[in-house]
């Protein structure tokens, strides 16, 4: 009777533990609990009964196990290396942008003093660094009388431009006139034109403009003049590009205009 007893007690002690773990309430499970990373296999950022299964499904395996306290130490050493590294390339990039920014102003004191007194002469150019051209000539040239100006043979250049220039044409040249008849004023005139423009200024007076008086009844050509004759024209600024600088002349009254031992030459300097 008495082993019937403790068999009765045994099983409602069973039943009453197994009661209690069915009642508890779920209000537990709301418990604040610090999360642990190690117990989340599936690394889904919470523990859960699918970590519960993969941990029952590997359960029985062996291997070679992860020392996670040492991984963790080689991580953090890992970020301090990093660290040092990035301090030590930020250090050297402070130091190498001081010391650019040192160079650039030693750089700026010395073009400024460069630009305050040097002497071209001392300047190493590099060839057509300030481009021109030139022609010459010793053939003569005869014109007459004409309405407008004309084209003076041989004396054009071409000129190919990089940036933006002011042109200085210079041109000069032997000169004559003789005049077609008595009591008449006659002179040669000249323009310089780049690619149809003309340079300022529009037009100059080349030779004197001479007055030929004839003694009374006499009627036939008179020479009034010779020499050496020159003048500077200025166009621009032009941007970069190709450009034909050509002389032009006329004679302004009945006669005729010679040339000869003439010289164009244009230089561009930067505008």
């Amino acid at each position: 009777m008495k082993i019937k007893t403790n068999t009765i007690i045994v099983i409602m002690v069973t039943f009453c533990f197994t009661a209690s773990i069915f009642l508890v309430r779920p209000t537990q499970s709301q418990t604040t609990k610090t999360y642990d990373p190690l117990a989340d296999i599936n690394e889904d950022g919470k523990v859960s009964l699918q970590d519960l299964v993969l941990l029952a499904n590997a359960y029985g395996t062996n291997g070679t196990p992860i020392n996670i306290t040492d991984l963790q130490g080689q991580i953090i050493a890992l970020q301090n290396a990093v660290n040092s590294i990035n301090a030590t390339l930020t250090a050297a990039l402070n130091d190498s942008v001081t010391n650019l920014q040192g160079n650039l102003s030693s750089l700026q004191t010395q073009v400024s003093a460069l630009e305050g007194n040097y002497s071209i002469t001392n300047l190493n150019l590099a060839p057509y660094a300030i481009p021109f051209n030139m022609t010459e000539s010793d053939i003569h040239q005869s014109t007459t009388y004409t309405a407008s100006f004309q084209d003076m043979p041989d004396t054009s250049v071409t000129l190919t431009l990089n940036r933006t220039s002011q042109l200085i044409i210079m041109f000069s040249a032997d000169a004559g006139i003789s005049a077609a008849s008595a009591d008449q004023s006659v002179a040669i005139y000249c323009q310089a034109m780049i690619n149809g423009v003309a340079a300022t200024p529009n037009s100059i007076q080349l030779t004197p403009l001479i007055s030929v008086t004839s003694p009374s009844g006499l009627s036939h050509s008179h020479h009034v003049i010779e020499g050496a004759f020159g003048f500077n024209f200025y166009f621009g600024p032009v941007s970069a590009g190709i450009y034909t600088i050509k002389m032009r002349w006329y004679l302004s009254a009945a006669g005729t205009g010679d040339v000869w031992s003439r010289t164009l030459q244009v230089i561009a300097p930067p505008a």
